[in-house]
């Protein structure tokens, strides 16, 4: 009988020892024992209000670089303004009168004595009736290098053609406003390109350009 009891006593005591560390390992993973409702929090065993929840500041958006335009071209005019009240002024130079193209001084007289089929020498009326129709444009070439100086311009344009009816040499003498902005080069692709009657010498023709 003794025995029994005390083995009922051992095992009581058993059990409240398991019971006892099963509680100390609840008490050390939540020391207030899941008692803190909605608010609150367990600090130092006891439940008390938890602090509000700080929101993270939202991120500054970083500043935007502003675009720097590209810089603006300004074009400056290679020839004088447009309107006579504009108060234009030209330099003495752009009005100088200067030479450019080929020196035709050189066998203009030469006779060509293999040739018995045209003419002897070629008459103005022949140099007018195939350079006449060419005139328009070539004066949109003095205009065109004279751009809107408001004052009238004078060219003088020569040029040789051969027994053959060839050119074969443009010469322009013109201010050298005009000769600096492409008058010469603007003659020349209309003129080398003209065909005249064959005749029994080469022919120096000259012709002057006027334009208002």
């Amino acid at each position: 009988m003794i025995r029994l009891l005390a083995g009922a006593v051992m095992g009581a005591l058993f059990v409240a020892a398991m019971g006892l560390a099963w509680y100390q390992s609840r008490r050390q993973a939540d020391p207030c024992l899941e008692r803190c409702g909605p608010g609150t929090a367990c600090q130092l065993g006891e439940c008390r209000p938890s602090a509000p929840a700080v929101e993270a500041p939202a991120p500054t958006p970083l500043p935007a670089f502003a675009t720097t335009p590209p810089p603006r071209i300004v074009r400056h005019p290679r020839r004088p303004a447009a309107h006579p009240d504009a108060g234009v002024t030209l330099a003495a130079e752009d009005l100088r009168v200067g030479r450019e193209g080929d020196d035709l001084d050189r066998g203009a007289t030469q006779l060509d004595f293999a040739n018995r089929q045209g003419k002897s020498e070629l008459e103005q009326s022949d140099l007018d009736a195939v350079f006449e129709p060419r005139r328009p444009a070539i004066e949109r070439c003095v205009a065109d290098a004279a751009g809107d100086a408001p004052i009238p311009w004078h060219a003088e344009l020569a040029f040789r053609v051969e027994a053959s009816g060839e050119v074969r040499g443009v010469r322009v003498e013109a201010a050298h406003l005009l000769l600096a902005h492409g008058l010469t080069p603007c003659v020349r692709t209309l003129v080398e390109p003209l065909r005249f009657a064959r005749s029994g010498r080469s022919t120096l023709a000259r012709y002057a350009i006027d334009v208002k």
